[in-house]
């Protein structure tokens, strides 16, 4: 990826030794904000304009030559923002009730090219799963104020009762650290309903 801008230096066939001085001239390269240019500057010379246009393209009235000068795209670093999903409002994102603010990291990428952002690390994220696999931008040329937001999505789990013979109880699914609901006691012919038990260990409430 390179950036272009272009200038214009002709001089005639017929040109006296006053107007080739004039061409005479040191260009300094411009900065362009996230590229880094090929050299400091340029000089320009009657000859050197000449020998370019006969080393390029003719047409019927004017020989027409280039000479560029190539710019690289700097390595920039952007800002990601991971934010999660809401117990309460599922379309709202913030930090997790765990943390007392939000994470940030970041990655590098060259101005103009397609980086792809990717998540954080499953071990980072129990109980949620990236809203994508992973996300494309285009890295621009000022990236101060450039965040990109990654979001994550609570996890679901399906939970079953098992009333070992009892009314049969319908299954939930619920959201990654929502309360398991209060249902209605099962019933069973020569049974009394003692409460609920876990097939697996819980480490939460």
């Amino acid at each position: 990826d390179v950036y272009k801008r272009q200038y214009v230096a002709s001089v005639g066939a017929d040109a006296t030794d006053d107007e080739k001085k004039k061409v005479d001239k040191v260009i300094d390269l411009p900065e362009l904000n996230g590229y880094v240019k090929p050299q400091e500057n340029y000089r320009v010379t009657h000859d050197d304009v000449v020998a370019k246009a006969k080393a390029g393209k003719k047409t019927d009235v004017e020989y027409l030559g280039k000479q560029e000068f190539l710019y690289s795209p700097q390595e920039k670093a952007i800002k990601v923002k991971h934010v999660f999903q809401d117990l309460y409002n599922f379309n709202k994102y913030d930090k997790r009730a765990s943390e007392q603010q939000i994470k940030y990291t970041e990655q590098t990428g060259k101005t103009g090219s397609m980086l792809e952002v990717q998540p954080l690390e499953n071990s980072e994220i129990p109980g949620f799963v990236p809203e994508a696999s992973q996300l494309s931008t285009l890295v621009p040329e000022n990236t101060e104020n450039f965040v990109v937001e990654y979001r994550y999505n609570r996890k679901t789990f399906e939970v079953d009762f098992d009333t070992n013979g009892g009314t049969p109880i319908a299954s939930r699914q619920l959201y990654y650290e929502q309360t398991i609901p209060t249902v209605q006691e099962p019933t069973k012919v020569g049974s009394d309903f003692v409460g609920w038990k876990p097939s697996v260990e819980l480490n939460d409430s």
